[in-house]
């Protein structure tokens, strides 16, 4: 258990805003409203009193100066820089293990062989492997700060009529002429859970954890809003599902960049909405599930489940 306390009535700003920090930073936080959670007054307040706090020392110092101390446009820009570098690295790290388990199928026989060397699996494969390592570097193994826990709060379900109709309108990048030569356990395996899951991790984990640091997002019991690491990430991701539709043709004639307005615009709906679940959730899981249904339905719409 720990006290925060303001010793000085003339300080700027009271403790309210710390509590709001903490409770999303604390993995013992469970989003009950009055109950387990930081709080107390702008004077004085504290740790959760059920169960006490899961944060160290440094982190509650540091969530601290977070929100006295929020970053200016300058580090604001630096670290959107970063994250872009981050993703270029962790997709070019996929293609390098896709060309790596490529080559090593290329030698073997048999089922698993095939599939790698036929498929068009193997990419998002590789940015799950990637992205997750990437994750482990970033938390430092503590992976609940990344989304990497159980859901919260219910109040974010009502959002997934949205993410799906973003996701329907081109917001997820499905390659449709290689679910075709599948089998339907294989391709319900890559696009129903390989996808969702490659693009969260990498997206509303990483990029988004990289841009929340030392910045306020909200919680679950917030009212609904698009913070900057949710509008960031989602920037990204929508560049990273057009490059995807574009690929390999990036230098063709700028008339037939047209046709693409529509799916990053969608990329860019679904990536705010599965921002805004994930900080309202403080998971991953939720908008993984969301893509998911959508693919599902897209797919059972093309007649490709039957």
């Amino acid at each position: 258990g720990y006290t925060l306390r303001r010793l000085d009535h003339f300080m700027p700003g009271d403790l309210k805003p710390i509590y709001s920090k903490l409770n999303f930073l604390d993995p013992a936080v469970k989003c009950r409203a009055g109950k387990n959670q930081w709080g107390g007054s702008g004077d004085i307040g504290g740790s959760p009193r059920a169960t006490g706090t899961q944060l160290t020392p440094r982190e509650i110092a540091q969530a601290c100066r977070d929100v006295f101390h929020p970053p200016s446009t300058m580090e604001r820009s630096l670290r959107l820089l970063y994250t872009l570098l981050v993703v270029a690295f962790i997709t070019t790290a996929a293609t390098l293990i896709k060309q790596y388990l490529r080559v090593g199928a290329s030698h073997q026989t048999g089922p698993v062989a095939m599939l790698i060397s036929q498929t068009n699996l193997v990419p998002y494969l590789g940015l799950v492997i990637a992205a997750t390592l990437g994750l482990m570097i970033y938390s430092r193994g503590r992976l609940w700060r990344v989304g990497l826990i159980a859901p919260i709060g219910h109040g974010w379900w009502f959002m997934l009529p949205l993410s799906v109709v973003a996701a329907m309108a081109g917001g997820v990048m499905i390659p449709w002429d290689e679910l075709r030569k599948m089998d339907t356990a294989l391709m319900i395996f890559y696009a129903v859970l390989l996808i969702p899951l490659a693009t969260e991790l990498l997206f509303r984990g990483l990029a988004h954890g990289i841009l929340a640091a030392g910045t306020r997002v909200q919680r679950c019991d917030n009212r609904w809003a698009i913070s900057f690491p949710s509008f960031c990430a989602a920037l990204i991701y929508a560049g990273f599902t057009v490059l995807m539709i574009r690929w390999p043709d990036l230098f063709a004639p700028p008339d037939q960049a047209l046709p693409l307005i529509r799916p990053f615009l969608a990329a860019l709906a679904l990536g705010l909405l599965n921002g805004v679940v994930r900080e309202k959730s403080h998971s991953l899981l939720p908008g993984i599930l969301f893509q998911a249904v959508a693919i599902t339905i897209l797919l059972a719409v093309a007649g490709m489940l039957y």
